[in-house]
């Protein structure tokens, strides 16, 4: 009998899983007079047997405005060990992607967008996962006066 869940945010998870189904997304957004970016990341996974592990941070507040914005997310998905049993590899279908919308202005002060720049990456694994890894960083840029 498989399980259904999703997760909108996570931390920090660690599963030994026994036919889950579960969803994880982050997203962090940088609005500044002439720039806004938009980052998504995130992973699915429905497994009958497996490990996963997923990390997930970032940071949209800073001091001013030439704190960077940063978003961090990862998924490992591996085979689920029982002591004296031995290990059994992950069953099942993972998936992990990353979006982005990027938008900047010319200069700090112009409210008028210069560059839009779309960006989507996904990696999947179906049927017997022996390791599944996935790191996604993101860092906004420096803005100069």
């Amino acid at each position: 009998m498989k399980t259904r869940g999703v997760v909108v945010i996570a931390l920090v998870m660690c599963i030994a899983l026994t036919g889950v189904a579960i969803a994880d997304q982050i997203t962090s957004t940088y609005c500044q007079s002439g720039s806004c970016n938009i980052v998504q990341a995130g992973s699915k996974y429905d497994l009958t047997v497996g490990s996963v592990v997923t990390s997930a941070d970032n940071k949209f507040v800073g001091a001013d405005a030439t704190s960077p914005v940063t978003l961090n997310y990862a998924i490992n998905v591996k085979p689920y060990t029982i002591p004296g049993q031995g290990a059994f590899p992950a069953m099942g279908t993972v998936s992990a992607y990353v979006k982005a919308h990027i938008q900047e202005g010319r200069t700090s002060n112009n409210t008028s967008r210069n560059e839009d720049l779309t960006y989507i990456e996904s990696s999947s694994a179906s049927g017997i996962i022996n390791v599944f890894t996935q790191i996604i960083a993101f860092q906004s840029v420096k803005v100069l006066p």
